[in-house]
């Protein structure tokens, strides 16, 4: 089943018709199985690209969870670290999770000690100026 995605769906589908009618042929069943396999893995591969073209545009962690089938803003951007590829070598989507809040948290922390710190900051700077 080496066709366009519609194609194939409608092969599937055909496929699948049989099988609920009693006369199909493991052949054509194994085939279908494959050419779904197929299907599914590209549509996997399309979510984060959406994703983050629709993030790219401005849209709404909060627009985005129905759309994703999704109840919160958080769950959609859960969704959205799982699908993603990595970009920091973890192995796991859940892995990509905890690093990104990782990262979030490493950056709080950092803004947290230059608004403490800001004051002297300043004074080092002019010094330096």
């Amino acid at each position: 089943m080496d066709e366009d995605p519609s194609q194939t769906v409608r092969s599937v589908r055909e496929v699948v018709a049989e099988a609920r009618s009693g006369v199909s042929e493991p052949e054509r069943v194994l085939a279908a199985l494959v050419a779904l396999k197929a299907v599914r893995e590209q549509l996997a591969a399309w979510e984060p690209e959406l994703i983050a073209a629709a993030r790219a545009g401005g849209t709404s962690w909060t627009a985005l969870a129905p759309a994703l089938g999704v109840a919160s803003r958080q769950a959609a951007e859960r969704r959205f670290l799982r699908l993603r590829p990595s970009t920091g070598g973890e192995s796991t989507g859940e892995a990509r999770v905890d690093a990104e809040r990782d990262r979030r948290a490493g950056d709080r922390a950092v803004a947290e000690w230059a608004r403490r710190n800001s004051a002297i900051l300043r004074q080092l700077a002019g010094q330096a100026g």
